[in-house]
């Protein structure tokens, strides 16, 4: 119309395929899904509310995604395991390298109990550019994104400005 704003095209990027380890279901296991991501540096507070407000989600079955990064993506996913809700962890290398490694158990118990997906195939190295691609899928597979503690210039944000593009 007329005096309005020029949109931006939508760019395309999907994934040729999506590699992963776990169960193919947590992918389609539920209706809802609700990326959580944050600060790597999460305080004990922003790991807390993350904790609470997924807590709260449970009776909706709602999907937790989210990258298996230290802080709040970590503080999501164990809330997630721990009252029951399918969580899917999108990776920046192949599902075959779980970074990062002090999570280790976490992805362990993520693919026991939902799914570690990543469009990379198995043996690729996770780079700083591969977490700014990744976040595109994590705010492309779920229907919402809550950040919880960002700084100006994260990757939360990143993904928080893929989110509303789609």
């Amino acid at each position: 119309p007329p005096g309005a704003a020029p949109t931006r095209p939508l760019v395309v990027a999907a994934p040729a395929v999506l590699w992963g380890r776990g169960s193919p279901e947590a992918l389609v296991a539920t209706n809802l899904s609700l990326s959580v991501v944050g600060s790597r540096g999460a305080t004990n507070y922003g790991s807390w509310v993350t904790g609470e407000l997924i807590t709260e989600l449970r009776r909706f079955n709602i999907a937790i995604v989210s990258g298996g990064a230290y802080g709040i993506d970590a503080a999501a996913h164990r809330a997630a395991l721990s009252v029951g809700l399918n969580t899917i962890a999108v990776l920046a290398g192949g599902v075959d390298r779980l970074y990062p490694s002090g999570n280790h158990q976490l992805f362990e118990d993520i693919i026991a109990n939902g799914v570690v997906i990543s469009e990379l195939p198995p043996g690729s190295s996770p780079t700083k550019w591969r977490f700014l691609q990744r976040n595109r899928l994590i705010a492309a597979i779920a229907d919402a994104t809550l950040v919880v503690e960002a700084g100006k210039r994260s990757g939360s944000i990143s993904t928080a400005n893929h989110a509303t593009e789609l």
